[in-house]
């Protein structure tokens, strides 16, 4: 008897567990977004110096972030990137050549200055790919005091001491940075994303900035892009899992209402991509329907 109470305890108290972990794990609505991880992007922006970096480190395979191929041409594609700033915010658009004057847009990273050291920081999804409300930002949830403590004394130079370099990536990935070099992944210990002291956002606030617009188009890319094929989905789902930590949270609030009104006018669609729109809806199966068979006829006596 105490055997089965024990055993019961044990399972319920695991169950909620277990339904939280699936709600947070909760995937996007279409099959394209896990093709382009944004938990990645994120990780990328992070340690990037300058929205130019951003983009160079987005488009390396080594970075194991992008592994989208939209024209389904054998080839991930390449994602530039379109700086917009009005005011006290940026938003950074994530945008796909598809054609000389074709574009989709597929991501943005927007951030708001709101006081001296008071920022967001998220970075939406497209509506078309993602669904509606695909968001990622920093997990406030995970900062205590000490960790902020611990964590602004690392950061400050631009540099994370509490993370560590993913295997896969490529030590020259960021070399451009200089000595000391940020890297990607977690370690374990705890880390607080101050979004100020990052050296991408120090960057775009310093006075007489200039925003960054790619200068890159379709079939005229920079001479150290080397296209590679993508890899299969459940392999690279493998790759991105280590971006996926507890530092990252997805919400369906955006932080910056201003920001998208200033994106609203500026987002592109192209029609290319809009056979990936259904996708996003669930198709029921038709139901089967039981033909009756029909009853032979009678035949007349004669």
């Amino acid at each position: 008897m105490v055997r089965k109470i024990l055993l019961l305890a044990l399972t319920f108290g695991l169950l909620p567990g277990i339904c939280l972990y699936a709600q947070e794990e909760s995937k996007p609505a279409a099959e394209e977004v896990a093709e382009l991880d944004l938990h990645g992007v994120l990780e990328l922006f992070r340690v990037a110096e300058n929205v130019e970096a951003l983009e160079k480190a987005l488009n390396k395979e080594a970075s194991e972030v992008n592994n989208l191929d939209l024209d389904e041409n054998g080839e991930v594609d390449y994602i530039r990137l379109e700086e917009h700033v009005e005011g006290n915010i940026h938003i950074i658009v994530l945008q796909i050549p598809l054609g000389e004057k074709d574009f989709q847009d597929v991501a943005t990273i927007e951030i708001e200055k709101l006081g001296e050291d008071e920022y967001t920081l998220q970075i939406v999804g497209n509506e078309e790919l993602y669904g509606e409300n695909y968001i990622i930002e920093p997990n406030a949830d995970s900062q205590n005091d000490s960790a902020r403590n611990a964590t602004m004394t690392t950061i400050e130079d631009g540099i994370d001491e509490a993370y560590q370099l993913p295997l896969g990536v490529s030590e020259g990935l960021f070399l451009e940075f200089g000595p000391g070099e940020p890297s990607l992944g977690l370690n374990g210990s705890d880390v607080v994303i101050v979004i100020g002291a990052l050296p991408i956002v120090r960057t775009m606030f310093r006075p007489g900035y200039r925003p960054w617009i790619s200068p890159w188009r379709w079939r005229r890319w920079p001479a150290w892009w080397r296209p590679w094929k993508p890899i299969t989905r459940a392999i690279h789902l493998s790759r991105v899992s280590k971006f996926h930590h507890r530092h990252w949270r997805r919400v369906a609030i955006r932080r910056s209402v201003r920001s998208r009104k200033v994106y609203r006018p500026l987002m592109k669609s192209s029609p290319k991509a809009i056979k990936k729109k259904v996708l996003l809806k669930k198709v029921k199966p038709p139901k089967n329907k039981v033909l009756k068979k029909k009853k032979p006829a009678k035949k007349k006596k004669k």
